[in-house]
């Protein structure tokens, strides 16, 4: 790993750990302690967005330990997607012991943002590549 990519390879991490964290959290809470609105709506954007941070995010994550534009894209392609998608059916098949029921249709909407948060952040790392390659960071 170069010099130049310390600070945003910390904070590629914190953000990574973070968005885990919120969403094993707000996955697992107890349903009476989430207030929602119109939950059959919301709770799959929610479940959708979430996950597109997370794939995108780990896809930035990996993209730093791989640092070549073209060194293993497809292998970093199918971890950030497996570990998202893993992740995601994990809490499916936790969230009955908080009290939560399990959908088939949450982990459609996680594979969806997965998938698009993943692409999006493909695209930004092979256009960008060369930007942060090049850049000096104080």
């Amino acid at each position: 790993m170069l010099e130049k990519h310390k600070n945003i390879r910390r904070i590629s991490i914190i953000l990574w750990v973070s968005v885990n964290i919120g969403i094993l959290l707000l996955s697992l809470l107890p349903a009476d302690r989430i207030v929602m609105g119109d939950a059959n709506i919301n709770d799959k954007l929610a479940h959708g967005f979430a996950y597109m941070v997370l794939g995108a995010l780990t896809y930035l994550f990996l993209s730093f330990i791989h640092t070549s534009v073209s060194d293993k894209t497809f292998r970093k392609l199918m971890i950030s997607i497996a570990y998202c998608v893993l992740l995601g059916g994990l809490i499916e098949v936790l969230q009955p012991l908080s009290g939560r029921a399990m959908e088939f249709l949450d982990l459609v909407a996680d594979l969806i943002g997965t998938l698009t948060g993943v692409l999006i952040m493909k695209l930004l790392v092979d256009k960008y590549h060369n930007w942060f390659k090049n850049r000096k960071t104080t």
